[in-house]
């Protein structure tokens, strides 16, 4: 990994060449640390000791940089300024912070320096210390009475950026010293960070803490919604076994269980069946664990729900069913095992919508294939009067159309049905679909007075084409 000052060097390296081609002698001396030189130096009248180079850096950026306390000590008694902001606003203490240069912290905050102080992105001292896991500075900064609750234009305080990055310790010291732990960026509180990143230690300590440890995020997800969602089992268990509460719901209505089963985290399924979670709970769209699993098209998560005894045909909000639910996403594999657990396959959503209609109306070929394969009912209409196989010619879906007429012929090709068929086909227009229906057509049915598709000729422009192609 790239050290803070290599990264800092390299960039001033892309446009100053570093040391010996500064350009000015005081910074060069004060980067390299030659306390000597720099002394010589300042004794010169024509020099500025608060000389500004390239990204707006003075001498005492440069020796705060490079860890030199003894020269940042001699700069400040011979008055240099200790509160010039470089480019990006930061100050030398700033710099000194990020990358724990503790001696020369303790210089400039001897000196006086504005330990308070952000930078452009709203960064104070102590946020950059906790940020790179310096405890040293953090505790200095802290005797020096910091403000340790500022935050960043992200709202992100010292004690969320340590949390954050796993420094427990740092999390340990900022939590002795009483500071906020309600505030919140985007949402989410020191705790929460923790937990997201899968810091173990850091949830330690925030377990051993005197906080509100069933704090929610803008959300609604608690900590233990949080562990599971981002896939820490670890964390997972330390927080049931400090008894956070694992029935609370997020504002959708989510369980641990639900997240668990959305986020497919198999290994978690189990564990919270373990603890008694309820396997039919349901959503504020009336989901259950097993309908967001077969919606994600998560295989294993669906194998272990039905193995534990999930109900199967159960329905939602809008009366859809588990497998109503994966045949609309096209999740063939989930299709297949809800199938093979002897679901229920014709029931209706409250648009008359069974499984098939639904994969028929995304157009979910492999899908089609295998509900009619299993048996279904492909002559369910829907709340408008309208079968499956209608509905693939409505919507000009050709493949779908040759799957009707290869596996259940003897349904799609009768009487009423063909004429249906081809009398929709005729006026939308879709010739491919005509020519597929017209072998099954025999002359008698062609030429007959119930039904002859060729009247329809003049009807509309658009069909010209397709009758050309049905007269060949």
């Amino acid at each position: 990994m790239i050290s803070s000052d290599r990264v800092f060097l390299e960039f001033l390296e892309q446009f100053v060449p570093f040391l010996e081609h500064l350009p000015h002698r005081l910074h060069r001396a004060a980067m390299s640390g030659d306390l000597d030189v720099v002394i010589c130096i300042l004794k010169e009248p024509e020099i500025h000791i608060n000389h500004l180079i390239n990204f707006n850096l003075t001498a005492m950026h440069c020796a705060s940089i490079m860890g030199h306390d003894n020269i940042v000590r001699h700069l400040c008694e011979k008055g240099a300024l200790m509160e010039t902001p470089d480019q990006m606003h930061y100050r030398p203490l700033h710099h000194a912070a990020e990358r724990g240069r503790l001696d020369v912290v303790n210089a400039l905050l001897e000196a006086g320096a504005d330990m308070n102080v952000v930078t452009k992105k709203g960064c104070s001292p102590c946020y950059l210390a906790a940020k790179n896991g310096h405890i040293d500075v953090v505790k200095a900064l802290i005797g020096a009475n910091a403000d340790l609750n500022s935050s960043n234009i992200k709202g992100q305080s010292p004690l969320h950026i340590a949390a954050y990055m796993g420094h427990h310790k740092i999390v340990t010291v900022l939590l002795e010293e009483k500071v906020d732990i309600s505030s919140c960026a985007k949402g989410f509180n020191c705790f929460h960070f923790g937990v997201k990143q899968g810091h173990i230690d850091v949830v330690r300590a925030f377990l051993h803490a005197d906080i509100n440890k069933e704090a929610r995020t803008s959300h609604g997800y608690t900590v233990l919604h949080l562990s599971v969602f981002h896939g820490h089992l670890e964390v997972l268990k330390l927080l049931l076994d400090w008894n956070i509460n694992k029935f609370s719901c997020n504002n959708d209505g989510y369980s641990a269980l639900h997240i668990a089963a959305f986020k497919n985290r198999n290994t978690m399924i189990p564990y919270l069946l373990n603890k008694k979670l309820d396997i039919n709970a349901k959503t504020n769209l009336m989901q259950t664990p097993l309908h967001l699993a077969a919606l994600c098209g998560h295989l294993d998560a669906v194998k272990s729900l039905i193995k534990a005894g999930a109900r199967k045909d159960v329905c939602d909000k809008y009366k859809q069913t588990p497998l109503f639910c994966a045949a609309s996403k096209g999740n063939l594999g989930v299709v297949a095992l809800l199938l093979e657990a002897n679901v229920k396959k014709n029931t209706k959503n409250i648009d008359g919508f069974t499984p098939l209609h639904a994969a028929v109306f995304e157009c979910h070929n492999h899908v089609v294939l295998e509900l009619i394969r299993s048996k279904v009912n492909v002559e369910i209409q829907d709340e408008v009067g309208c079968t499956p196989f209608q509905m693939a010619i409505q919507a000009g879906y050709v493949e779908i159309v040759k799957i009707f007429l290869e596996e259940i012929p003897e349904v799609v090709t009768r009487p009423s049905n063909l004429e249906t068929a081809l009398r929709t086909a005729i006026t939308f227009g879709y010739t491919n679909i005509a020519m597929h229906l017209r072998p099954w057509s025999t002359m008698s049915l062609v030429n007959a007075t119930v039904f002859n598709p060729l009247s329809y000729k003049y009807e509309k422009k658009r069909n010209m084409n397709v009758l050309k192609h049905l007269e060949k």
